[in-house]
């Protein structure tokens, strides 16, 4: 299924926009569970979604682009505890909304009940790549590190489009 299907798809939804979706469900606390699954089910899926479903729209685009970099210690410490399943682990990020060149440092704990918490920081653009004397400083704060934030480097960078 083309890209331009699923947009036509997806347009056929009531739109929200970024203001109303973060006053109503600003996902900095939730359950996590994401599925991959074949283009073909898309219909169905779509089909599927009860009637105040809608799609995020912001300046009438329904698609965004973002890159994601990872940060870790050399070991993959933080990494390895999510693979693992430990109960204390975090995820460090810096997360870049290309289309809007917004860009933050973000921190992703487990709650005691499973809940995904996310933290966020502005992080300037320039620098997402790296974490900033201001990012470290941040980091310092966060219990889940058990450490110095100094010893992590940039492991991996995602971009991806996200429609809805």
């Amino acid at each position: 299924m083309s890209t331009a299907v699923i947009t036509d798809r997806l347009d056929l939804l009531a739109s929200v926009g970024l203001a109303e979706l973060e006053a109503a469900a600003s996902l900095l606390t939730r359950r996590d569970r994401k599925y991959l699954a074949p283009a073909s089910l898309l219909d169905g899926l779509l089909g599927g979604l009860g009637a105040d479903a809608r799609a995020l729209q912001i300046d009438g685009r329904c698609r965004f682009r973002y890159e994601s970099v990872y940060f870790d210690t050399p070991e993959l410490t933080s990494f390895l505890a999510a693979a693992r399943g430990r109960p204390r682990r975090c995820k460090v990020r810096t997360r870049t909304y290309l289309d809007s060149g917004v860009c933050h440092l973000e921190v992703k704990t487990q709650s005691r009940k499973g809940l995904t918490v996310k933290l966020r920081w502005p992080h300037p653009i320039g620098a997402r790549g790296e974490l900033t004397a201001g990012a470290l400083e941040i980091l310092r704060t966060v219990p889940e590190l058990d450490g110095d934030p100094g010893r992590l480097v940039p492991t991996l960078r995602t971009s991806f489009v996200r429609t809805l």
